[in-house]
């Protein structure tokens, strides 16, 4: 199949040819690209399989169907971590946002839900002719989906940032900055053994505090300890790693939280340790939750205005599927939100 398939020249690629390398009719084709509810999930697989490897783009499927608007714009959440990302803090109020400029403009909300990879996610969207329109919620270094995305040249509006930003329309912080502005504030503040509690260096949010961070001791003189720094490991994993961080003699004094959830788990794993925040320790991180809103943690916070990241990038998708001038890159101010330190 996959031979025969790459024999086929993209642009002579119809309906017809997936029907027949498929072996089903024409019909069947088009009812699976429409997402049929009666066509069989093999069976539809199996023609999307055909779609890819003959490198047809979707765009040009839809177009043999009926040119109609679908007036909804479609969600890809990261696959990695999904269910931790629905419940956190940052998803909640950028969808917000999505939501409220998508309401205002006539537009409805899809958002992927199937545990298929990110790259499946578009292509069921664009080749099911679901959507007009695509947000991405987090970009990966080496993005597929990205990539994907631009060969087929689907509108879609990235929340988050990309190595190669060529034709990219993004809407993010300056997560460097902000990285780079916390860490600052606790040395500031006395502290100067400073650990970093990340996510997966695969993702571009995370590399980019990392590095702002790092910066920040850099300028300051301050070493770089990598038994400080955790990163692409199961929350179990983390767990093994603070207790060794926190069983020698230099421990930190203050730790960097990639988000509330991050610190949700670090403040309880350091409660079991006998350890307390911010008595022994401070915690500082992002996004500003209610979570870190307790008094009695004492957590400092850079405020990233996810719900304006949401409207934003909504509106700006908006704007590109209607053929509108924007610029490619919108990035939105953070703020860094101090909370005292205990006096002695």
């Amino acid at each position: 199949m996959e031979e025969e398939a790459l024999r086929i020249e993209p642009k002579n690629t119809t309906l017809s040819t997936i029907a027949e390398l498929a072996g089903v009719s024409k019909s069947t084709v088009s009812r699976v690209l429409s997402d049929h509810p009666r066509i069989s999930q093999k069976t539809k697989d199996k023609i999307y399989q055909i779609i890819k490897e003959l490198g047809y783009h979707p765009n040009e499927v839809a177009r043999s169907l009926a040119n109609k608007s679908t007036k909804t714009i479609g969600i890809v959440m990261p696959i990695q971590n999904a269910e931790a990302f629905y419940a956190g803090s940052f998803f909640q109020e950028s969808l917000r946002g999505i939501c409220t400029i998508a309401s205002e403009s006539g537009y409805d909300i899809l958002i992927s839900t199937n545990k298929v990879s990110e790259v499946d996610a578009i292509g069921r969207y664009i080749n099911g002719k679901k959507v007009d329109g695509i947000i991405l919620m987090r970009s990966k270094v080496k993005d597929e989906g990205i990539e994907y995305l631009r060969k087929t040249h689907f509108p879609y509006v990235l929340i988050g940032s990309y190595e190669d930003e060529t034709g990219v329309y993004s809407v993010d912080n300056d997560n460097f900055q902000a990285s780079k502005d916390l860490t600052s504030y606790l040395i500031a503040n006395g502290k100067r053994r400073i650990g970093f509690i990340g996510g997966t260096t695969k993702s571009v949010v995370t590399v980019n505090r990392l590095n702002g961070y790092k910066k920040a001791l850099k300028e300051h003189q301050l070493p770089i300890n990598e038994a400080f720094i955790l990163t692409d490991s199961l929350y179990t994993e983390n767990s093994i790693c603070l207790k060794s961080m926190f069983s020698s003699q230099d421990k930190p004094d203050a730790l960097i939280v990639l988000d509330d959830q991050v610190g949700g788990f670090v403040i309880e794993q350091l409660s079991g340790m006998g350890i307390q925040v911010p008595r022994d320790v401070r915690i500082a991180g992002f996004n500003n939750s209610s979570y870190f809103v307790n008094a009695s943690l004492c957590i400092s916070s850079i405020e990233i205005h996810a719900e304006e990241i949401g409207s934003r990038a909504c509106q700006m998708l908006i704007d590109v599927m209607n053929n509108k001038q924007v610029e490619h890159k919108v990035i939105v101010d953070h703020k860094l939100v101090k909370r005292d330190f205990p006096q002695p």
